[in-house]
């Protein structure tokens, strides 16, 4: 069952909201399941072949962005509705979780579902305006799963006033920096400062992926050399041992965890990726990484091939291309699950890792299709809670002379395809105070209200 947290808070202290299965231990994110039987769905419908470039599944399994010969379309998978989002001006970056918002770059400007949204500064005294710019080679950009955040990368002046002849900057070195973009209109953030960037000016940026909520992003840093540094928000993490370059990179969507594929090794590397090449997989934090080779694949001896990697909300379940095609298997090498021939490529993974989005020229529902299109591998029905929007009132606090205490009503929806029992919700604003509430049953499509008095003594 997968959990959104969708809080919006008139407070400095997070209030966080986890919903689980009873009794089952309280983590964050749900755990996923080893693939279900599959259901081909076919996407496109095109009669000529080479017609579809990318295709991303949102998080939820129920859309897919991809790219035609006339532009990028969002499908609806459950009704087969098609949605027209850019020409092919743009570079399609990403999709948030519910399907909602589709990331592009065009000419510069970050565009959320072909509306452009690039902060800029504009003052009538001022013949252009000064706009956080996503410039060239570092094109590359991410949405956050819950759509509220971009992450950008630029070099572009910031911090602005008008000037007597020319915008006045307080961030005028046109150094390159990493910025979080709230897509309320809020202002921009310097997320990664340029220090953390070192050799910056010969360098390429690759694979930037954030978590669900907007606190995480990873990304890929290649210099000239081919060398490759691997940064976690400000952070640069150690490579494994004897890789020196990466070649796919994807971050789960709690921010944990890291999967990575090496494209490049130096003089050491251990046994037995020094033979059949390995997947590694660690903690975002910082934590040892654990490689896994084509043997975790069932005895498999295929060679990864390391051009697409996925990996599952709560990072257990891994998505990687090996030389006869696709795979999902376990973060501890359990659980190999063969997605099919190498005919099917492009992968994308849902977060739930029960649905995929793929390219293939395969008839896989039976229509004689032997062109490519888009299809959906989808996944069994789920429930998906999720979180209504929560207004904090300061001005309900009540004191009853020991502590002061804020009542809060939070509604709960069921955004999913099927009901869900025994589930409990905990709340918790990681100051030491937590209180939980039960929902014995919530059918697909319902909502309930949890009413709770906060101790924010």
């Amino acid at each position: 069952m997968l959990v959104r947290r969708l809080l919006s808070l008139a407070s400095l202290i997070a209030l966080l909201l986890v919903a689980v299965p009873s009794p089952s231990p309280s983590p964050v994110y749900a755990v996923s399941q080893p693939q279900a039987t599959q259901e081909f769905v076919q996407i496109t419908d095109y009669t000529a072949d080479n017609m579809v470039g990318d295709a991303i599944i949102s998080g939820n399994g129920r859309k897919v962005v991809y790219t035609s010969d006339d532009g990028i379309y969002v499908a609806d998978v459950l009704n087969g509705s098609h949605t027209f989002i850019a020409d092919l001006s743009h570079d399609l970056m990403g999709i948030s979780y519910d399907g909602s918002k589709v990331l592009t770059v065009s000419d510069g400007h970050v565009h959320i579902n072909g509306t452009d949204v690039t902060p800029c500064y504009s003052d009538p005294s001022m013949y252009y305006d000064q706009c956080l710019e996503v410039g060239y080679p570092w094109h590359e950009s991410a949405i956050s799963g819950d759509g509220r955040y971009l992450f950008l990368f630029s070099k572009s002046p910031w911090f602005c006033q008008p000037g007597t002849w020319d915008w006045e900057c307080q961030i005028n070195d046109y150094r390159l920096r990493l910025w979080r973009v709230p897509l309320d209109g809020g202002s921009p953030e310097l997320w990664v400062d340029t220090d953390a960037l070192e050799y910056a000016t010969s360098s390429y940026f690759f694979f930037p992926t954030a978590d669900y909520r907007g606190d995480t992003i990873a990304f890929v840093q290649r210099t000239s050399s081919g060398h490759s540094r691997l940064h976690v928000n400000s952070d640069v993490l150690p490579l494994p041992e004897g890789v020196v370059g990466l070649g796919a990179m994807a971050l789960s969507a709690d921010g944990k965890w890291l999967v990575v594929g090496p494209s490049a090794f130096g003089s050491s590397v251990p046994d037995p990726c020094s033979d059949s090449g390995c997947l590694y997989v660690a903690s975002a934090s910082g934590g040892g990484w654990r490689y896994l080779t084509g043997a975790d694949l069932s005895d498999h001896t295929a060679m990864w091939s390391h051009v697409n990697v996925g990996i599952s909300e709560d990072g257990w379940r891994i998505l990687t291309d090996a030389s006869d095609g696709y795979w999902l298997v376990n973060r501890d090498g359990t659980g190999a699950t063969h997605l099919g021939t190498n005919q099917r490529v492009e992968y994308s993974l849902s977060y739930n890792a029960q649905s995929q989005a793929f390219l293939s020229r395969e008839d896989l529902v039976g229509n004689g299709n032997s062109v490519m299109q888009v299809f959906v591998s989808k996944g069994a029905a789920a429930p998906d809670l999720s979180v209504d929007d929560i207004t904090l009132d300061p001005g309900a606090i009540t004191f009853d002379g020991s502590r002061f205490t804020l009542p809060v009503d939070v509604t709960v929806r069921n955004v999913g395809d099927v009901g869900v029992t025994n589930v409990t919700v905990r709340f918790s604003d990681n100051g030491g105070w937590s209180e939980t509430r039960a929902i014995a049953s919530l059918d697909a499509g319902a909502s309930t209200v949890l009413h709770l008095d906060w101790d924010i003594t």
